[in-house]
């Protein structure tokens, strides 16, 4: 079982690796948004549910989708992330 922090590490590889989009989902295996990224990772849907609700927390936000269709650049996002990653593994 992943903790929420490796979740969220492979969230934010997956979007290095293949890019981010805003305005939509995208195709696995290629650009996706912020929520079609914590979606590609293989996980269980506790392990989905715990890094989604560690991000809303961190931005403030109750819709994942909403906040990455404001963002303007892939590094805030994905630094966003990896913050959230770090801050739990402290813990």
């Amino acid at each position: 079982m992943k903790t929420t922090a490796d979740y969220l590490w492979s969230t934010a590889q997956y979007l290095r690796k293949h890019g981010w989009l805003n305005k939509g989902l995208g195709k696995v295996g290629g650009p996706r948004c912020a929520l079609g990224a914590l979606a590609t990772v293989q996980g269980t849907i506790q392990e989905y549910n715990a890094a989604a609700d560690a991000l809303r927390e961190e931005i403030g936000e109750p819709f994942i989708a909403r906040w990455n269709d404001k963002q303007t650049d892939a590094e805030v996002v994905i630094t966003t992330i990896e913050r959230v990653a770090k801050r739990l593994e402290r813990k």
